[in-house]
């Protein structure tokens, strides 16, 4: 299977997450990334089908995150757009094919 990302609301352009290649049972961490040119804060939320994926692990820079959902508290220390990871293991039993992780905008404070 191979995660993709799908672009997000406007109000954060073009957040992404890393593209994969990734087999059944493969455990893969993807960088998740968004365009903070005139954000200070935010609230994002990474989705991904769960009959496919089954959630490892997130990490965020400049906030915190749980169980894919990044709360940015500090988006002006954020370098390159990156905000953090997500790990997730491709369960045993997905179909193969391109899967979409998508990254979604639930607010965002500007200056």
């Amino acid at each position: 299977s191979i995660p993709k990302v799908e672009s997000g609301n406007d109000d954060i352009s073009d957040p992404v997450v890393q593209t994969v290649n990734a087999k059944k049972g493969d455990t893969v961490t993807l960088n998740v990334y968004v365009n903070t040119k005139d954000a200070i804060a935010a609230r994002v939320q990474v989705s991904y089908d769960d009959s496919v994926f089954e959630f490892v692990s997130s990490a965020c820079e400049g906030g915190q995150s749980n169980n894919g959902l990044y709360m940015l508290y500090s988006l002006t220390d954020v370098i390159n757009g990156r905000i953090g990871t997500i790990t997730l293991k491709v369960k045993d039993t997905a179909s193969d094919g391109v899967y979409m992780i998508s990254l979604s905008e639930m607010s965002v404070r500007y200056k």
